[in-house]
């Protein structure tokens, strides 16, 4: 039996058509998937198993004093771990800086950690980044020399930021550099503020 090329013509789009229509089928759980995430998912906030409890964690000053987490609880903290030498660490830093200028008067935290070995490579840095000498009165710099309290957490890749709830426990850490000023990140931390 042959097929009649006007038959043919017909054919071609109702196929076309049923092809487009199984393509769409196939993508939409995905897409409804997506639709479904809360902007924490967009964060990419993860929950590891952290063996030290934040109100433990003490690091320094740059004028080598302690300074205990422990002082910051009622606040919701981001602990962003860093080094001089990371592209995006420095990469991410002014949304971090604009994050804690937006939000810092509704009890939100920056607690940038360095965690070079020598302090004399910190202060070298500082001096290049004026933005880092004006800081927001709800961001501190802080040391960790040579990842110590940072490596007990697990940090495997710089930057890494941990939030601290503002009842002391942790909230999730995120892995890698972000734009923390994107609306579904904000959204996500300014539901936990206290």
């Amino acid at each position: 039996m042959m097929l009649r090329p006007r038959t043919f013509v017909l054919a071609a789009p109702a196929l076309l058509i049923a092809v487009l229509l199984g393509t769409y089928l196939v993508g939409l759980p995905r897409a409804v998937q997506r639709a479904h995430r809360t902007p924490c998912r967009l964060l990419g906030l993860d929950q590891p198993k952290m063996n030290l409890q934040p109100g433990s964690l003490v690091f320094t000053d740059l004028e080598g004093k302690p300074y205990p987490i422990s002082r910051l609880k009622g606040r919701l903290v981001l602990l962003n771990f860093w080094l001089t030498t990371c592209q995006p660490c420095l990469e991410e830093l002014p949304s971090l800086l604009e994050l804690a200028s937006r939000y810092g008067n509704k009890g939100m935290m920056l607690v940038m950690v360095a965690t070079d070995k020598k302090l004399k490579a910190i202060r070298a840095f500082l001096d290049k980044v004026p933005r880092l000498k004006n800081l927001p009165a709800a961001a501190v710099i802080l040391r960790d020399p040579r990842g110590k309290i940072a490596k007990q957490l697990g940090t495997t890749k710089y930057p890494e930021t941990y939030l601290v709830q503002p009842d002391g426990r942790w909230g999730g850490r995120v892995v890698g550099g972000r734009n923390w000023t994107g609306r579904g990140i904000t959204a996500c931390l300014t539901s936990r503020l206290p």
